[in-house]
Order: C-alpha cells, then structure tokens, then sequence
C-alpha cells in the first residue's frame, strides 16, 4: 500500500518546479492519519491534500475537522480558502470561529492571571507549570513563535533533570516545526546530558528521535540511523505529535540501507530482529 511521504514541514520555498504529485488511491487516510495528534497529524495530511488529487477531499475533509478540535481559527480559515478553490461548496463555519474565538480569549486571560499569581508566591513549580500551560495554550493557537517564547522562558523555573527534558523537548519540537535547526542542535545536546545524568529511558528515546530527525536534515544519514536505531523497540507512548512508530521504522530502514555495508547490516537485523523494524 502507498503511504505519503514522510514529512515535517512544507517544501523549501522557491523551488524550480512544483512538487511531484502522488497516487495512493488505495491509502487509508483515516486509518494513517490517526497514527498522528497535533501539527504532525496536519502537515501530513496538508501534504496529501497538495500532492494526492485523488484523495485531496477526503484530507481537506479530515484537516477541517481536525481543526476543529483545537483552537487554531487562523489555521482553520486558510484550510478554508485552500480547499474552497477545489471544492467551491467548502466554507468556513463563521459560529465556530465565533465561539472559539471567544473561549481562546477567556483561557488565555485565565493562563496569564494564574500564572501572575504564582509569580507573586515565588512558586518556581508553580511558575513553571504555568508557563509550560501558556506555551502549550499558544501551540494550540497556532501561534508556533509566541509558544516558543514561553517555552524558553520555562527553563528559568526548571529545578530537576526531569523538568529540564521536559522544557528542552517543547523548544526541540518547536524548533523542528520552524526549521530552526541551530536551535535544535543546541538544545538535543543539552537534553542528552540530562538524560543521561538522570537515567531517564522514555525521554532518551525521545531525545534519539528528535536528534535522528535534526541529523537527517542536515543530510547526516548514518549517525541519524543510529540515533533512530537506538529508539527501536522502546518508541514513546505520547510522541505522536511528531512521529508515529512506523516512521522510525522506515527511517530506520531506508537509512541504514543508504549507509551501511553488507556486514553492518546483516548485525543490524540480528540485533534488531525484523519484526522490531515492522512492528508498529
């Protein structure tokens, strides 16, 4: 079965030609887009409704409903005018916007007053928590440079290893989704000395991931292999806002097909096993 390709972010702009189309017919699209939450579910299925004719309503339909679901009106309304010049009958549903925008205004006000008030008490805990929350409510937006902000602001209040990853993680995944690479680099090798100092396997493994991902846009396919090899078997339980379990396989695939000798991968299979490479 064709699946789309695997993708973070929109092609490089200014490009010489356009994108090349994609027949999957036969795809799923429910069932592959599910293995996704958040902006990854999004952009996946952005890309598909651009690149995929014949199953573009059907991912202009899941992206609108989608939307729906979180609080990013702005977000909404461009997928809108997308799909509106294929599907002349798609419009914006003006009630919704209404009340989302409404309850967006209510929780943003909420977010800040709390926060202020843990402030006041000097409750670096509390601070933290409360700044994680707007960071998280302005992602929700689709404000990705405003969640940025107060994700680095968090790491002021950060008083444990596990706090740290935790703050490192939101400003790695941001990074990723803004290509802002340097940043990312800067700070997975900060998140794999606190994971390391603490013996923490879960966010390892989300620091491999995220690493394989920054070493594969730098075109650094064999040390991204390892990275993504290293989280095989072991992919995180809430990591579906950046990748799905089958996508580590692929990468882990294709890539140490790409750098690896004969020797080197007939290890690979043996200490993997390949079920682990095709098990979700």
């Amino acid at each position: 079965m064709a699946e789309p390709e695997t993708i973070l972010s929109a092609p490089e702009q200014g490009a010489s030609s356009p994108p090349p189309a994609v027949d999957a017919a036969d795809l799923d699209l429910n069932s592959y887009s599910a293995r996704y939450s958040g902006l990854a579910k999004i952009r996946r299925l952005k890309l598909v409704a651009e690149r995929c004719r014949s199953l573009r309503e059907e991912a202009y339909r899941l992206l609108l409903e989608e939307y729906k679901t979180g609080l990013d009106t702005n977000g909404y309304r461009e997928v809108c005018e997308e799909a509106a010049k294929a599907f002349p009958s798609v419009s914006p549903d003006e009630a919704w916007i209404s009340r989302t925008e409404t309850a967006a205004a209510e929780l943003q006000h909420k977010l800040e007053a709390e926060l202020t008030g843990f402030r006041s008490s000097l409750d670096s805990k509390a601070i933290l928590r409360g700044t994680l929350a707007l960071g998280d409510f302005f992602l929700r937006r689709g404000e990705l440079y405003q969640a940025q902000r107060h994700y680095l602001r968090a790491r002021d209040y950060t008083s444990t290893p596990a706090d740290a990853v935790l703050v490192y993680l939101n400003v790695i995944k941001m990074g990723m989704w803004s290509e802002e690479y340097n940043l990312v680099f800067n700070y997975i090798a900060k998140a794999e000395g606190s994971v390391e100092a603490a013996d923490m396997a879960e966010e390892a493994s989300k620091v491999a991931i995220t690493s394989g991902l920054a070493l594969l846009s730098a075109r650094n396919y064999a040390k991204a292999a390892k990275k993504f090899i290293s989280a095989v078997g072991s992919f995180p339980s809430d990591f579906d806002d950046l990748l799905a379990p089958e996508d580590v396989a692929l990468f882990v695939g294709i890539l140490s097909l790409a750098s690896f000798n004969r020797g080197e991968l007939r290890d690979l299979v043996v200490r993997l096993g390949v079920a682990d490479l095709a098990a979700p």
